[in-house]
């Protein structure tokens, strides 16, 4: 039995907004919408979603039992499920990236955002991925892509897909709130975007250089940056580019 309800709508402003409208009207944990096409998406910092039919438009309900700083964690996981579920119907593992703390690359290329808006006492999860269709400029430094330039299909089956990452999403958020992020540190950094690699980033307005090591089990990024071990939390951290490219080890 699915630990979800799904519904499913043509279209909509924004499925983040309308699951918001629902758990504050005391939604059960579970209820998800899946849109083929929102006229308003957004995605991090009120960013622009550009969503037209053909992709999949997301929105899960959480009401964890954690301590609520940990809830920032479930961006991670999320990316993880999504990533999981990717790699379950055939895409390439070695060509997919966790990009930290909210994006899937494939190629280094922007595949999938999520967005997570906690409350009092629920989480929403949005969850957008180009599958068929992808935006030519975001306005950032990273190009998109989608599934489609990767696994061609005649047709994509995005509600058997959206199903599909439901159930891998509740199976990893249920085992996550037992054991937090412990039992997926090794496949999130295994994947980790940019790991151990010269990154030009801004870090509390300022720029920077550093180079990117690794996710630890509070989900915080280190960076090693004038001979320190930055710890950083996703709301003041933006890489702003790769560096030179060089590999590190440590």
């Amino acid at each position: 039995m699915d630990n979800f309800s799904l519904n499913i709508i043509e279209t909509c402003e924004s499925t983040n907004d309308e699951l918001i409208k629902l758990g504050k009207q005391g939604a059960n944990e579970g209820c998800s919408i899946l849109s083929y096409q929102q006229t308003n998406g957004r995605g991090r910092k009120n960013k622009e979603w550009i969503s037209p039919k053909g992709n999949i438009y997301l929105s899960t309900l959480l009401k964890p039992k954690t301590e609520k700083n940990h809830w920032s964690q479930i961006s991670l996981v999320s990316g993880l499920s999504v990533m999981e579920t990717l790699i379950q119907i055939g895409l390439n593992q070695e060509l997919i990236k966790i990009k930290w703390p909210n994006d899937i690359l494939i190629n280094f290329k922007k595949v999938c955002g999520i967005l997570i808006e906690s409350f009092d006492n629920f989480v929403v999860v949005g969850i957008g991925i180009n599958i068929n269709s992808h935006p030519k400029n975001i306005g950032t430094n990273l190009d998109c892509t989608d599934l489609n330039s990767f696994i061609q299909k005649k047709e994509y089956d995005l509600l058997a897909m959206t199903k599909l990452i439901l159930q891998k999403l509740f199976l990893n958020y249920f085992e996550w709130s037992h054991y937090l992020l412990k039992p997926f540190l090794f496949k999130i950094n295994t994947h980790l975007a940019f790991k151990n690699l010269n990154i030009i980033f801004k870090h509390n307005g300022t720029s920077n250089k550093g180079v990117l090591l690794e996710v630890d089990e509070n989900g915080l990024l280190k960076v090693l940056c004038n001979k320190k071990v930055l710890k950083i939390l996703s709301s003041d951290f933006s890489i702003i580019q790769k560096g030179d490219g060089n590999a590190f080890s440590h």
